[in-house]
């Protein structure tokens, strides 16, 4: 009796891991799809986290990004090196 209880224990914990991944997975996408159309107001941060990633000096024209389909689809203007 107390391997099926030891069972139903690990059952039922597994399903609330479960459910609690899909629920933090589906936030974050949420989130994902509200902050996309305020990408460029992260141009500087992102220029400068490239600059020092890779050393190199760049200039982002403009940064746009949208919800298509299953994903995210960003889209970079003008970068100069």
């Amino acid at each position: 009796m107390q391997a099926k209880a030891v069972c139903f224990f690990c059952l039922r914990k597994a399903w609330q891991i479960f459910a609690i991944t899909l629920v933090t997975l589906a936030v974050l996408v949420s989130a994902l799809k509200y902050a996309l159309p305020y990408a460029n107001d992260y141009r500087s941060n992102i220029e400068a986290l490239i600059q020092k990633q890779l050393n190199v000096d760049i200039s982002i024209g403009q940064i746009s990004a949208s919800w298509e389909g299953n994903g995210p689809r960003p889209s970079v203007g003008v970068a100069l090196f």
